[in-house]
């Protein structure tokens, strides 16, 4: 998938903006500090000693003696909230190009985290249609902290229900199943290595319970509807009390979740065996 082009003036603009929040908050740093790795990748400041020289030239810091760098009057007005609140947003699935790119597709004129909720649910979409399930789950939680954040919090609910839906799935077994389904050597009753449901999912869940309604889960497994899940709807609606009242146990559903994987494995071994 090819990436929108970013403009240089821009892309100039959101790495000073970035760089300018994080001698913000460290006003300890020097010249010879050690910067956090994400500068050279996702920034693409290969030296950090240039990039900082080059701000104190340009005006956006001074040295102060005693505590290290410091941001003057243009530096911190040259500190932009929708750059750092996209990426304090941190999705490996979303380039700043992506937003940018909706950004003008929505004429300027949508705040901050509409612009991202639309490109949010689009690329989720587009994931879809891929196949690219991991993408999915990413970009639906990344929703739901956005929509929360928003004070949306029904839809919110609704986000971290799709979230939980791909996290118990299975579908990280998928490919392996197939390859079992056509008779290649796969020890495919010996490789259930277990589900993990993300913190941020079970803690968003436990967090909205109020805002829950039973419906939700009824429009979760209606419109996403996938190649296979080891949860069943009613188990999904029972899990989702117990993340709701803080009771779940990675113990008992993980030999849940396994009972619904070997159910599958011999359903495949039954069809085979007819087939032969």
């Amino acid at each position: 998938m090819k990436e929108p082009s970013i403009p240089k003036t821009v892309w100039a603009e959101y790495v000073r903006s970035i760089f300018l929040r994080y001698v913000e908050e460290h006003p300890d740093v020097d010249l010879q500090t050690f910067y956090p790795a994400y500068f050279q990748r996702e920034l693409h400041i290969s030296d950090s000693y240039m990039y900082i020289q080059r701000l104190i030239r340009q005006g956006y810091l001074e040295k102060k003696e005693d505590v290290g760098m410091a941001l003057t009057e243009q530096g911190r007005e040259a500190i932009c909230e929708e750059h750092t609140r996209f990426f304090d947003l941190a999705s490996p699935y979303i380039s700043y190009g992506d937003y940018l790119a909706e950004k003008e597709a929505l004429q300027d004129q949508e705040p901050f985290h509409i612009v991202m909720l639309s490109l949010m649910l689009k690329k989720s979409r587009e994931y879809r249609q891929m196949d690219n399930y991991m993408a999915v789950k990413s970009v639906q939680l990344d929703a739901a902290v956005l929509y929360e954040q928003a004070g949306i919090t029904d839809r919110a609910m609704y986000h971290y229900l799709v979230s939980l839906y791909y996290d118990v799935s299975g579908l990280e077994y998928y490919a392996k199943l197939v390859k079992y389904a056509q008779g290649k050597k796969v020890a495919a009753a010996k490789s259930f290595e277990g589900l993990g449901i993300r913190p941020q999912v079970q803690k968003g869940i436990c967090r909205l319970k109020d805002v829950y309604s039973p419906d939700m889960v009824d429009e979760v497994f209606e419109r996403e509807q996938i190649s296979m899940n080891m949860c069943s709807k009613k188990n999904f609606r029972l899990l989702v009390e117990e993340l709701r009242g803080g009771k779940y146990d990675y113990v008992v559903w993980r030999a849940r979740f396994e009972a619904a994987y070997q159910e599958i494995v011999k359903s495949i071994t039954a069809q085979y065996r007819e087939e032969k």
